[in-house]
């Protein structure tokens, strides 16, 4: 579910209805709700972010797990301070963090 101050959810092959209440809102309204096949890496941005995060950790021999999440969390740190390569995760899917016009 979406944080706050954020615009919409998108959940690939969501095992639930979407009640009354939640298709009821009008289009001038907050949510956006958007379905999405069951397993579709190509429209998830996180899948490029986890791609680009394990590329070089096959040839990392890590002690033990904290060694190996301390090097997840500086990749992921690196990762955070590149808005050109997060937007590009991003354009890869083909979507957009503006809202569609009416």
């Amino acid at each position: 579910m979406p944080g706050p101050g954020c615009s919409g959810s998108t959940r690939p092959g969501a095992g639930y209805r979407l009640n009354s209440e939640v298709l009821g809102f009008g289009p001038d309204d907050w949510l956006t709700v958007v379905r999405l096949p069951a397993y579709a890496p190509d429209l998830n941005p996180a899948a490029g972010v986890w791609a680009n995060l394990k590329n070089g950790l096959g040839n990392l021999a890590a002690r033990d797990v904290d060694q190996l999440a301390a090097v997840v969390r500086n990749r992921l740190k690196r990762t955070q301070y590149r808005p050109a390569l997060i937007g590009g995760f991003l354009a890869q899917t083909g979507l957009s963090l503006e809202p569609e016009p009416p």
